[in-house]
């Protein structure tokens, strides 16, 4: 039976967020654009609304909201971008209008994203001031979070600081955290008083899990040894860093404009590992701008070679950094299914894609997550 919904504006947060409840063996299906069957206990649905204008973003939030309601659902999480990127407001008017309240806790303390008298710091930086105020798509123009929500939607919000004393009058209740105590403090009290639709990032899912008592499953297979293509159209800072630290690390590293798939195939097989990637400096971004790609042609050309060498190199196994990156995958791979399984580190989420009877390992996370050395940590866990 569906117990929780969620609602994602781009599908590494939908993993993201999803795999917070499948690494405790809660059933959880993900998908794009409608809800998954029924037979799941946690449904994920990315409805890819980052990129909408506000008005977009809120018809296509309120009729998925209408459909979770329609499927049962118990509860509604609304999942955002942990640098409030994209239509928040406006996806939270959607919801508030089915649920008088809402408990929003942006915050996400392990990946350095806090939110502290109404003010969200990435890395101890104002939001706006940070890489998300420099975004090329969706830039972070304020750093007050209840004006991050005002831009796109007129909201009754209400900034709170202090768990025990909730309003019982119906806002978006906007609240602080600086730590993983906080949100889970947020979690517990907003259950005790009978909220049933919560908003945030992995971060308040992650808390809400364990105060849910959803029924559990049994635990989930290893994957497969298999060679390692890590994919990026990311140009975040974030993800330049990791680029540069593997190719330092020496696993060979192509872009996409010099790429062929023949000899990325002979370097997986020989090396075990291979990066093929949009940009690794600042020339390269240029380059592809004078070139004319856009975000959504550099993905889909990532897509089309990651989905070339899938059927040329296995078995395989993919890390897609980007969430345009991972969407087009999933456009150049007709009918796959993706099954979070568990987080490998905080924002990087081991899955199962299903390509017919293929079974691909895939780990995934947003451009703007993890360390340096993420990519040679995965290469090393993975068998």
């Amino acid at each position: 039976m569906m117990r929780l919904v969620i609602l994602a504006d781009d599908l590494t947060g939908a993993l993201d967020t999803g795999v917070q409840f499948a690494a405790a063996g809660v059933r959880t299906a993900v998908t794009v654009g409608d809800l998954p069957p029924g037979d799941c206990t946690v449904a994920v649905c990315d409805l890819e609304t980052r990129q909408l204008t506000p008005d977009a973003a809120y018809a296509r939030t309120k009729a998925a909201v209408s459909n979770a309601l329609a499927a049962g659902a118990e509860f509604l999480y609304l999942k955002t971008d942990s640098g409030l990127r994209g239509q928040i407001g406006a996806e939270l008017a959607a919801v508030q209008e089915a649920f008088p309240q809402v408990l929003f806790a942006p915050a996400y303390p392990e990946n350095r994203r806090v939110t502290k008298g109404g003010i969200h710091y990435i890395d101890g930086t104002p939001v706006s001031q940070s890489l998300f105020g420099r975004d090329a798509r969706t830039p972070v123009r304020h750093d007050r979070v209840a004006d991050v929500l005002r831009e796109s939607c007129s909201l009754p919000v209400r900034e709170v600081s202090d768990p025990t004393a909730l309003p019982a009058a119906p806002f978006v209740l906007l609240a602080d955290a600086v730590t993983d105590a906080d949100l889970t403090a947020w979690a517990a009290s907003g259950l005790s008083r009978g909220i049933r639709a919560y908003s945030g990032c992995a971060g308040m899912a992650k808390a809400l899990q364990p105060l849910l008592s959803l029924p559990r499953e049994s635990a989930l297979a290893a994957p497969a040894a298999a060679p390692l293509l890590t994919v990026c159209g990311s140009i975040s800072p974030v993800s330049r860093a990791q680029l540069t630290f593997a190719q330092k690390a020496g696993i060979p590293a192509v872009r996409l404009r010099d790429a062929d798939p023949a000899a990325l195939a002979a370097a997986l097989r020989a090396h075990g590992a291979a990066i093929l990637a949009s940009a690794y400096a600042d020339a390269d971004v240029a380059e592809n701008n004078a070139g004319g790609e856009t975000a959504d042609s550099v993905a889909e050309k990532l897509a089309a070679l990651a989905a070339a060498l899938l059927s040329e190199v296995r078995p395989l196994s993919l890390f897609v950094i980007g969430g345009d990156t991972l969407m087009a995958l999933t456009r150049a791979l007709p009918g796959c299914q993706i099954r979070p399984l568990r987080e490998l580190s905080s924002g990087v989420v081991l899955c199962e894609l299903r390509v017919g009877k293929q079974s691909v390992t895939l780990v995934t996370k947003s451009g703007s997550f993890g360390e340096a050395d993420v990519i040679v940590k995965i290469r090393e866990i993975l068998p």
